[in-house]
């Protein structure tokens, strides 16, 4: 799925179908296959966004646990994920 816009929501160009929450469950598979921390450059490049600003908006609206290692910062994945 692709990220549309300002919008928020997510267009698979296959099927044609259009979610706003298909980010959770593409985070809960990062979690189970590769750790259990994100970052928001490996947010983007594990959900093809290019905005940093749109990656931060998405780590915020789930209930992470944001953790600062000197002036970087990661987000404590859980699973199953919720929203704020």
């Amino acid at each position: 799925m692709i990220r549309i816009g300002r919008s928020g929501k997510w267009h698979c160009k296959k099927c044609k179908s259009k979610s706003k929450h298909a980010h959770i469950q593409a985070l809960e598979d990062y979690y189970l296959l590769f750790k259990r921390t994100i970052t928001n450059a490996e947010l983007r490049e594990y959900l093809g966004i290019q905005s940093k600003m749109a990656a931060n908006r998405i780590l915020e609206k789930l209930d992470l646990q944001r953790v600062y290692s000197g002036r970087h910062c990661y987000y404590k994945l859980t699973y199953p994920l919720k929203l704020k």
